[in-house]
């Protein structure tokens, strides 16, 4: 299983990312460094992110919620509202399985739920 990684392993990625460049020129005298110092780095990308996978999970009868494997530009991560979030990963296929081997009892426990 592949172990989630800390957000400065992408900062040379995200520093030639588009919206990243925008939130830095916006903040005229910080550098990219900065942002990560102070985890502004780290809100930008969660509030920009987009879902591209969820899995169903149960914690238990009329009790579903959902984990979202979500990104930004070359980092994924993993949302669960009832747990904290785990991340980053470097492609979408590392986060759903580290999502579905963290998550494997919510996740067979929907299955006995909708049997």
């Amino acid at each position: 299983m592949c172990e989630p990684m800390k957000l400065e392993y992408f900062l040379q990625s995200l520093a030639q990312d588009q919206r990243v460049q925008e939130e830095i020129a916006a903040r005229k005298g910080e550098t990219l460094q900065d942002l990560l110092d102070s985890g502004e780095l780290e809100d930008f990308v969660k509030s920009e992110g987009d879902s591209v996978d969820t899995i169903e999970a149960s914690g238990g009868p009329e009790h579903c919620f959902d984990i979202e494997i979500r990104a930004f530009g070359p980092v994924y991560w993993i949302q669960a509202h009832e747990f904290d979030d785990i991340g980053f990963f470097a492609s979408e296929k590392e986060a759903h399985q580290f999502a579905s081997e963290e998550y494997a009892p919510y996740i067979d426990a929907l299955d006995e739920y909708e049997d």
